[in-house]
C-alpha cells in the first residue's frame, strides 16, 4: 500500500513520535510510506530561525521531498504563507490556514508517485482539508493527544470535528483520548504507542551500572506536563538516590535538590546506553490534563530496557495494569515505589524486557493494518 501520514512533528526532530515509528515500520512491512509534517511559516523564520529545530525544519524544506534509502519513508516539511493563529483564515479555508500549504504537498507527492494514496493518517487536526486535496482511499484520524488540552484552541477542537467528518475510521493512542471524541460514530481502534525493543533491550549477561547510588532516570521533554513538584520532593526524600533528568528544558526550573541532575538533550540513539546504567524508570506528571490520556513512549522503552518503572496514576495508565509498572499519587508514594522498584531491580529476576515485547513497533504496524483490513472489508 502507499500510506502518507500527516504529523505535528517532522522526521529528524529529536522528539522521537509514533508517526515516525509506525512510517519506519510499516516500510520495513514493505510498504510505500511518506510523513509529511504540519507547515513551517514566516512567523517561525522570522523570529524563531536561530532554534536549532527551525533550522531542521527550514533545511528539509528547502531541500524536498527525500529518504534515506529505498526501504525508508519520504519526508518533507511544507510551508504556508500563513501561521495558524490569525483569526479571519478560519473562515476562508475550511477552518485552516494551513490549508495554503496543500498545493505544495501535492505537488511533492505527485514527483515521487505517492498522490491518491490507499492510506492517510492525520494526527495534526490543523491539517484538516488535505484529504480533499489528496484524495486517498481512506482517510483515518489518528489523535496521539487530547486536543484542545493540547494547544488550548478551541478552533482546534473545530477542526478536529470537521475532520472526523471525512474520515472513515479513528486511531487513538489511548481510551482516554477516544472517550474525548464520544460520542464517536466511527470504527476506532485504540493503539498505544509502543517500542523499538530491539534498540532498547540490554546486551545479555552485560550489566551497565557501575555505582552503589541507586539511579532513577527520566528521559523526554522538561515541560509544563512534567512532575517537578513530585519529582523534587521526592528527590528530597531519598538524597541517597541520584536523580537524572534527560531531555529539552522547555519552561521554568524550579529550585532542585542536589541529587538532582539535568543531563540536556539525549540522542535517541544514545537513551539505551543511558538507561542501562540506572535501576528505574520515572514517569513523573504534573496535573496537566493533556497527562490523562497520553500513552509516554518511555513506558515501554523503560521496560524494555530491563528498568521497573515508577510513573504518577493517570486515568490512561491505570487501565494499563501493566505489570512491572507501579503508579503513584503523591511524592511519599513516588518514594516508597521507587525503593520497592529499586529493590526488585536488585534482588529480583524478574525479566523486565520480556514484559515489553509484545509492544514492538512492528506489532503496533500490524494491529493497525489489521483494523485498515477490515474498514476495507466493510
Amino acid at each position: 500500500m502507499k500510506i502518507v501520514f500527516i504529523s505535528d512533528t517532522y522526521l529528524g526532530s529529536p522528539f522521537v513520535v509514533g508517526s515516525r515509528q509506525l512510517s519506519l515500520a510499516l516500510s520495513k512491512l514493505g510498504h510505500e510510506t511518506a510523513h509529511i509534517s504540519s507547515p513551517l511559516n514566516p512567523a517561525a523564520i522570522a523570529f524563531k530561525r536561530h532554534e536549532p529545530a527551525v533550522q531542521q525544519r527550514m533545511e528539509l524544506w528547502r531541500k524536498g521531498i527525500s529518504r534515506q534509502s529505498s526501504s525508508s519513508p519520504w519526508n518533507w516539511v511544507p510551508f504556508s504563507p500563513l501561521p495558524w493563529q490569525i483569526p479571519f483564515v478560519y473562515r476562508l479555508f475550511d477552518w485552516n490556514p494551513f490549508g495554503l500549504a496543500n498545493a505544495g504537498i501535492l505537488k511533492r507527492l505527485q514527483s515521487v508517485g505517492m498522490h491518491e494514496p490507499d492510506l492517510l493518517l492525520i494526527d495534526e487536526p490543523r491539517m484538516v482539508g488535505i484529504e480533499k486535496t489528496l484524495k486517498p482511499r481512506l482517510c483515518i484520524y489518528r489523535p496521539a493527544d487530547r486536543a484542545l488540552y493540547r494547544t488550548g484552541d478551541s478552533r482546534v477542537v473545530r477542526a478536529e470535528r470537521s475532520l472526523l467528518e471525512r474520515c472513515q475510521g479513528v486511531i487513538a493512542t489511548s481510551s482516554v483520548i477516544i472517550d474525548d471524541l464520544s460520542p464517536l460514530a466511527l470504527p476506532h481502534l485504540v493503539l498505544r504507542n509502543g517500542v523499538d525493543h530491539a534498540h532498547f533491550s540490554p546486551i545479555a549477561g552485560k550489566s551497565g551500572i557501575s555505582t552503589d547510588r541507586p539511579r532513577c532516570v527520566y528521559v523526554g521533554a522538561l515541560d509544563s506536563r512534567f512532575g517537578w513538584q513530585i519529582l523534587s520532593d521526592a528527590a528530597r526524600r531519598r538524597p541517597g538516590y541520584d536523580f537524572l533528568l534527560g531531555g529539552p528544558v522547555l519552561c521554568h526550573v524550579p529550585d532542585l535538590p542536589n541529587n538532582v541532575r539535568l543531563l540536556g538533550t539525549v540522542d535517541y540513539k544514545d537513551v539505551p546506553a543511558l538507561l542501562h546504567t540506572c535501576h528505574v524508570g520515572m514517569i513523573p506528571l504534573s496535573k496537566h490534563p493533556l497527562n490523562e490520556g497520553r500513552s509516554p513512549m518511555k513506558f515501554y522503552e523503560y521496560l524494555a530496557a530491563g528498568l521497573p518503572v515508577v510513573a504518577t496514576s493517570t486515568l490512561e495508565l491505570r487501565r494499563r495494569n501493566q505489570e512491572g509498572v507501579l503508579l503513584t499519587e503523591d511524592a511519599d508514594g513516588f518514594a516508597s515505589a521507587l525503593d520497592a522498584q529499586i529493590t526488585a531491580k536488585q534482588e529480583s529476576r524478574m525479566d523486565w524486557s520480556a514484559l515489553a515485547r509484545p509492544w514492538s513497533w512492528d506489532s503496533r504496524a500490524e494491529e493497525l493494518l489489521k483494523f485498515v483490513m477490515d474498514l476495507k472489508g466493510s
